[in-house]
């Protein structure tokens, strides 16, 4: 109901790790937020979620990581 006062990007190196690093996003045009996950070498398995807090403190995950959806997630292939 309120407006997003900041976001965060989340994301584990592996299948397994469950071990999230944290990296705040940048809110751009439009109330577009980006951040970067750090390059990783080819064939490393990165998932990943985003969490935001609005104005009134509330807090949401999407996809609803970590407590009952899969995180979204990538292999990274270089060339």
């Amino acid at each position: 109901d309120g407006t997003v006062a900041s976001a965060s990007l989340l994301y584990a190196i592996g299948e397994t790790n469950n071990n999230y690093v944290t990296v705040a996003m940048t809110a751009g045009a439009s109330n577009i937020y980006t951040a970067t996950i750090p390059a990783q070498p080819e064939g490393t398995f990165v998932k990943y979620y985003i969490r935001a807090t609005d104005n009134a403190n509330q807090t949401t995950n999407l996809p609803n990581v970590p407590n009952n959806d899969n995180p979204v997630f990538y292999t990274v292939r270089c060339g």
